[in-house]
Parts: structure tokens; C-alpha cells; sequence
């Protein structure tokens, strides 16, 4: 009986050379990056914390007021044009917590006196469609300025909210008052809170 001839191995294909890899590589990447805008994931953004610094720093007892809508909401929608009625935000879970005072509302706008420590905390918006975006920002701290912000009398309500002068880093934009007090000389009734007090803007 007549010998066969003698077969030879092929070698398999490389799983690295094949054209499909580097695709199934360039689709990950490329559904990541559309989960993140939609907000279904959040990406980790660079920087020493891994997060956006907020500016200017708050500073311990000193009323403060931050505005998330300008920075999240074209994330959503590129034309968007100042209206946010449509838009709520919200704080995202797992990240942190603005400092003690400070209260986000659902128009995007982080406000009070702070009263504790800065740290790390979510910012996130979601539209009508159910959309949302979220972004980590940091938020520092300064030590409480033993200068007076304001000027009460004996009544105790403020005269004076020293707009524009510098409180540490700080810029002072307006004053917390008592609800039964008028807005002091400089200032404009921004919003009346539910506890009791009403914000006053600087003019």
C-alpha cells in the first residue's frame, strides 16, 4: 500500500493581525463617546482631581452664587439660546455633595453660605426627551474672613452688602436677608427662599 503524502500544519490566522479587531477597537471607542454625550456614562475628565475647578473659590460664611446652565446645557443642545425651561438638573449620585449651605436648584444655579469644607460633587441636566449630561466639578474652599461682609443696624437688617469688594478670592455679588427686611442700598430682590430669607442681588 502506497504512503500518502505527507500533510503539513497551516498556521492559524492571528487573532491581532485581522482586520476585525482594530474595528471592534474603533466601535468601543466610538459608542463610549456617544453614551458619555448622551449621558448614559460619564467620562473622567483630566486634571488634578479629575474634575472642573469652579471659579472663583467660595469662602466660609460669604453668600455665593454658581450658574451650571451656560456650561452643561449646549452639551444637550447646540443651539441652545439662554431659555432653560425645559432643562432640570439635578445632583449625581456616587461623586459628592456640595459643601454644607450651599443648595443646588433644579434651574442649574448652586447658591447659600457655605458653612463646611470644599470637596468634589456631580452636576448633571436632563431634557424633556428624557436626555441628560452630567460633569464632576470641584468646588474649593476659603477659611471664614473675620472681616464683616455686611453692615446691620440695631434692627438687624443689612445697609450695606459691599458689593464688588473682594472677600478673600471671593468677589461679594449680593446678601442674604431676612425676608422682612428691605434689599440694602446697591442691591435688588433676586429670589425669596422658603426660609425665611430673600437673596439680593449686587446691581
Amino acid at each position: 500500500m502506497a504512503k500518502g503524502t505527507p500533510q503539513t500544519a497551516k498556521p492559524k490566522p492571528s487573532l491581532l493581525k485581522s482586520p476585525v479587531i482594530p474595528l471592534v477597537i474603533v466601535g468601543a471607542i466610538a459608542a463610549v463617546a456617544i453614551l458619555n454625550e448622551i449621558g448614559f456614562i460619564t467620562l473622567p475628565h483630566l486634571g488634578g482631581n479629575l474634575a472642573y475647578e469652579i471659579h472663583p473659590p467660595a469662602t466660609i460664611g460669604v453668600p455665593c452664587r454658581y450658574d451650571f446652565a451656560d456650561a452643561l446645557i449646549p452639551s444637550l443642545d447646540p443651539n441652545y439660546n439662554g431659555d432653560r425651561s425645559g432643562y432640570t438638573f439635578y445632583l449625581g449620585s456616587g461623586v459628592g455633595f456640595p459643601p454644607m449651605g450651599l443648595i443646588l436648584g433644579v434651574d442649574g444655579i448652586l447658591k447659600g453660605t457655605p458653612t463646611g469644607k470644599g470637596g468634589n460633587f456631580q452636576v448633571c441636566v436632563k431634557d424633556v426627551g428624557g436626555r441628560s449630561v452630567c460633569r464632576t466639578y470641584h468646588l474649593a474652599m476659603n477659611p471664614k474672613n473675620t472681616e464683616t461682609t455686611t453692615t446691620a443696624p440695631p434692627g438687624g437688617c443689612v445697609i450695606n452688602a459691599r458689593c464688588g469688594e473682594m472677600q478673600g478670592t471671593a468677589r461679594i455679588e449680593g446678601t442674604f436677608v431676612s425676608a422682612s427686611c428691605d434689599c440694602p442700598s446697591g442691591t435688588y430682590l433676586y429670589e425669596t427662599l422658603g426660609d425665611g430669607t430673600k437673596y439680593c442681588a449686587c446691581k
